[in-house]
């Protein structure tokens, strides 16, 4: 029962929601209502729909429009019901349970007994184990835990092994480039050298016209020697130059960079994979086994000790009733 939503019961407020429950008068009120109620029957115990949000239980049918108590049990849907639920006349309000297997409620009262003393000695069960089995629960959580994150951490230290290699051989391979290049063609050096050759030619030109004049004076020896050498040296770096030009021009070399693996990419998606360890499923189940031999050995001490209550209470009725009670289930255990 959503008791947020219950509307009021009166005729006259039937679509406003109801604020409180009446124990006594078995009647939903909303706001209007409750004030005139709670003048006449000071002494009515009341449920407040607001600040109890937890269900509770009563007697007359929650469904909408039907004041009836609740005097049927409806076996299709398991739920109790009342005349308007099971009329003959279907609509949109009434005769939801209208072709189902219905019943009085005393008719079904030594099944539910029955099924609750089930229930009841279950629900004993699972708490007196509920420890136990929330701890396992918790060791297991905490070994998953650690498992998923060594597996992580494995699988990250692969990867930042795998990065750094990559890197070393991107590295090598760039440096490998430089070389080739540089021994197949020329680098940059000359192509400097060049740009300055100009000037010193230019400056060579300008000294040597002063060199014939100076060749038979002693004093003046040293620098048409010095200018010479300085012809003889951007002579060679011409030629030095014309030399890298000729070989670029007639060499047939093509550097180029060639991938030995084939579908690299293709691989790297499927680099590694995550699969069940035997090992360590079968110590799982084994843990699972040990706590399921655990609880069937105290299911069967259990049914065992309520087997023996019941089949000595099962000469009358009404010991019966009494054998199933809660407080006669404790004692026999």
């Amino acid at each position: 029962m959503n008791t947020d939503k219950q509307k009021c019961s009166s005729i006259d407020h039937i679509k406003t929601d109801a604020i409180i429950y009446c124990n006594i008068c078995k009647v939903y009120l909303c706001n209007k209502c409750e004030n005139f109620h709670s003048k006449i029957f000071q002494n009515h115990p009341i449920q407040d729909l607001k600040k109890e949000k937890i269900n509770f239980f009563s007697d007359i049918c929650p469904e909408k429009n039907h004041f009836n108590k609740l005097k049927y049990f409806c076996k299709n849907h398991n739920k109790l019901c009342c005349a308007s639920c099971i009329t003959k006349i279907k609509d949109k309000e009434n005769g939801q349970h209208k072709d189902c297997e219905v019943c009085l409620l005393n008719e079904i009262k030594t099944e539910k007994d029955k099924k609750f003393n089930e229930n009841y000695i279950k629900l004993e069960e699972i708490s007196n184990n509920l420890e136990q089995t929330t701890n396992q629960l918790k060791l297991l959580s905490e070994q998953i835990n650690k498992e998923k994150e060594e597996i992580i951490l494995e699988i990250q230290k692969y990867f930042t092994k795998l990065r750094s290699a990559l890197n070393e051989r991107e590295d090598k391979l760039i440096e490998e480039v430089e070389l080739k290049f540089k021994n197949a063609f020329f680098d940059d050096n000359i192509v400097n050298e060049c740009d300055k050759l100009p000037i010193n030619i230019k400056k060579c030109l300008d000294n040597g016209k002063e060199i014939k004049d100076k060749w038979n004076k002693e004093n003046e020896l040293s620098y048409v020697i010095n200018c010479c050498i300085e012809f003889e040296n951007n002579i060679n770096k011409i030629d030095e130059i014309n030399q890298k030009i000729i070989k670029c021009n007639s060499n047939k070399i093509k550097i180029v960079f060639e991938i030995k693996e084939k579908n690299i990419e293709e691989k790297i998606k499927n680099l590694g994979y995550i699969k069940e360890d035997d090992d360590k499923e079968e110590k799982k189940e084994d843990i699972k086994s040990n706590s399921s031999k655990r609880s069937s050995i105290s299911k069967k001490s259990e049914r065992s000790k309520s087997e023996v209550s019941l089949t000595d209470d099962e000469k009358s009725d009404d010991s019966l009733s009494s054998s199933r009670s809660p407080k006669k289930i404790k004692d026999s255990d």
